[in-house]
């Protein structure tokens, strides 16, 4: 049973519903019924497009939460899952929809109620218009006769192109609204002998202090500041009104009210001027609230910069939708579904600017699990010590910001692994604690590292004190890689052998490849080569990684090694 009622729009009716527009520009579009957008393509996809833009946004609200990623992916912004309760600021000159036909009147009002300034073309049932035996059918009814048409269409969802078949009559409806802002009259205006004391009143803000909840507050702190916001952008709008009334123009006669006795005539300011301002202050006030509440939660802060910046790029996707508390814990609740894939991220972000640098050799490498290529080879971070190259500020010679940022997510990982959210004591405060001693080139110690800094070279030497926690970190990554196989302990022993003896083997390799002055150019074949000659220099039984090439046929090659920058 379709209970969403998900009726593609067919092209043709999409293109007949965008002509019953008077304008062909639009600043800001909201389809409160999106589907996968077939009603929005027919204009995106039409010769007028094609030349110019006629759109400056698209809002879409969509139900099925299935169709998000189509609808995003077609540059639509999604602002709310459930159009009958969206409440928003946002001003719209131009709402197009397709509802559902067993509520579709409830939709239309409810976007006749929302649109402030423009127009509204509707696609319902022709029966709600033709039998209007209902209050709400008989108020729509009342609506179009006032302020627009209807044209009806027959057999509009039995075209050849259309996805879904329904024999159903339609009729287009076309709404305009135009809102006004009434300026008082001049006589109406305070005198100066008139003017009261205005005592700032605080009772309401004290609501915001209610003791239910983090969200629950900001949601009512982001409606208190958009109901101000709008009233400043009219108080606004009027002072530059009447600043131009009193502005002296060259060779224009002088106003002869004063003479008179006749007040002079003040026009009514369109609503329609002040949307794009008001849109775009909303705006900024919805992001700062989604901002705030993903502070409040502290979600980001356990992740390493470049995994934050990942995620960052994914918000600013899903802040378009709209400041609700329902919405809030639904981003919410898809963050925490994710947090796993989040958490391998955040691993692998640390594993690979470890073992990036193979010129310091901070690899040991081992003949992986699964491959369909002899040579292919996976590697852990080293055990006993690892260096980062370019960790010290070009001309201080001290530890330099972004490596401090670097440190930082070392640890988070290694907090992570240790079932912590952070450490206790990181790298970073041991090295604004220690500087006299980091300078010095002394050991200095954290949570989960010894290190010791070589400002000269720009070095930093970082001694493991929880081996336990780089083993898991190297077999988690490995196991993601299927360079390790999921279950570790039932791999074959030569298989578990060599890759334990991996830092011993890299030792012997490391020798052989040191007679090459540019050794990290070498090739996977080369390299591997190399890796078998230290395996058998270390005595270490052999693995041949080909016995599991049949259930797993299409891996890729090792990448080449990297030079460090």
């Amino acid at each position: 049973m379709d209970t969403l009622q998900f009726y593609p729009t067919p092209a043709a009716l999409a293109r007949q519903a965008w002509r019953m527009f008077e304008k062909d520009l639009f600043g800001r579009v909201l389809e409160p019924s999106a589907g996968r957008g077939h009603l929005l393509s027919a204009l995106i996809e039409s010769e007028k497009y094609r030349w110019r833009n006629p759109i400056g946004r698209v809002d879409v609200i969509e139900i099925n939460v299935e169709h998000h990623p189509v609808l995003r992916e077609k540059g639509f912004h999604v602002v709310d899952v459930d159009f009958l309760n969206h409440r928003s600021s946002i001003s719209y000159d131009a709402i197009i929809m397709n509802p559902p036909f067993r509520n579709g009147v409830d939709h239309v009002l409810h976007a006749w109620d929302l649109l402030k300034d423009g127009e509204l073309v509707a696609i319902i049932n022709a029966e709600t218009v033709r039998n209007p035996n209902s209050a709400k059918r008989k108020h729509l009814l009342n609506l179009i006769e006032e302020y627009g048409r209807v044209e009806f269409v027959q057999s509009a969802f039995e075209d050849p192109d259309t996805l879904r078949r329904t024999a159903v009559e339609v009729a287009l409806v076309h709404m305009k609204k135009a809102t006004k802002i009434e300026l008082p009259d001049f006589s109406t205006l305070m005198r100066e002998d008139d003017r009261e004391d205005i005592q700032v009143q605080a009772g309401p803000l004290n609501e915001l202090a209610l003791p239910d909840g983090t969200i629950k507050n900001t949601v009512r702190a982001f409606q208190a500041a958009v109901e101000a916001m709008k009233q400043a952008c009219i108080a606004e709008a009027t002072a530059n009104y009447y600043a131009a009334l009193i502005a002296v123009k060259k060779n224009e006669p002088q106003d002869d009210s004063e003479h008179t006795g006749k007040q002079p005539e003040v026009p009514a300011i369109r609503f329609g001027n002040l949307q794009k301002t008001i849109n775009e202050r909303y705006d900024a006030l919805k992001e700062k609230a989604w901002r705030k509440v993903l502070e409040a939660t502290e979600f980001t802060s356990r992740f390493t910069n470049k995994v934050r910046e990942d995620i960052e790029g994914k918000l600013n996707e899903l802040v378009t939708m709209e400041f609700t508390v329902q919405n809030i814990y639904a981003l919410l609740d898809g963050l925490i579904a994710s947090r796993s894939e989040l958490d391998m991220q955040m691993l692998e972000d640390v594993f690979d600017k470890i073992t990036r640098y193979t010129t310091v050799g901070n690899r040991a490498y081992y003949h992986g699990w699964k491959s369909n290529d002899a040579h292919r080879l996976g590697w852990k971070i080293k055990k006993r010590r690892f260096i980062l190259p370019h960790m010290a500020a070009s001309f201080t010679r001290d530890v330099s910001w972004d490596a401090c940022r670097l440190l930082d997510d070392i640890d988070r990982a290694f907090a992570f692994l240790d079932g912590k959210t952070e450490p206790m004591y990181a790298m970073s405060q041991s090295i604004e604690r220690h500087k006299d001693a980091i300078a010095s080139r002394q050991r200095i110690s954290s949570d989960y590292f010894d290190i010791r800094f070589f400002s000269g070279a720009g070095t930093m030497h970082f001694f493991p004190k929880r081996q336990d926690l780089l083993d898991r970190l190297n077999l988690l990554v490995g196991q993601r890689r299927q360079w390790i196989p999921d279950n570790f302990a039932e791999a074959p022993a030569a298989f578990r052998e060599q890759y334990e003896k991996a830092d011993k083997v890299t030792q012997k390799m490391e020798a052989i490849l040191a007679n090459n002055p540019h050794w990290w150019r070498t090739s996977n074949k080369e390299l591997a080569a190399a890796y078998e000659k230290g395996r058998e220099a270390s005595g270490v039984s052999a693995w041949d990684a080909l016995s599991a090439d049949e259930a797993h046929p299409q891996l890729p090659l090792l990448d080449e090694p990297e030079q460090a920058a």
